[in-house]
């Protein structure tokens, strides 16, 4: 699979990167006023939000999560 990583110096307003997790992993929530947008590319992996409310995503799903929402990601 390739991808373009897309940076600020490329003039964007935004920075991309691939984010390689292990399983059973676990992500931080981004910084405040960060919105991330997650897609998945192999397996499922979970959005966890505060309250413990949490979504599966499956392959090939994109999803925008706004900066509101304090959330990790936890690999299946």
């Amino acid at each position: 699979m390739g991808a373009y990583l897309i940076t600020l110096a490329m003039g964007s307003q935004f920075v991309m990167y691939l984010a390689k997790m292990r399983e059973n992993s676990k992500s931080g929530s981004p910084p405040i006023g960060v919105e991330r947008f997650v897609f998945v590319l192999q397996d499922t992996v979970t959005l966890i939000a505060v309250l413990d409310i949490s979504h599966k995503l499956e392959v090939q799903v994109l999803t925008r999560v706004l900066f509101a929402l304090f959330f990790s990601v936890r690999t299946a």
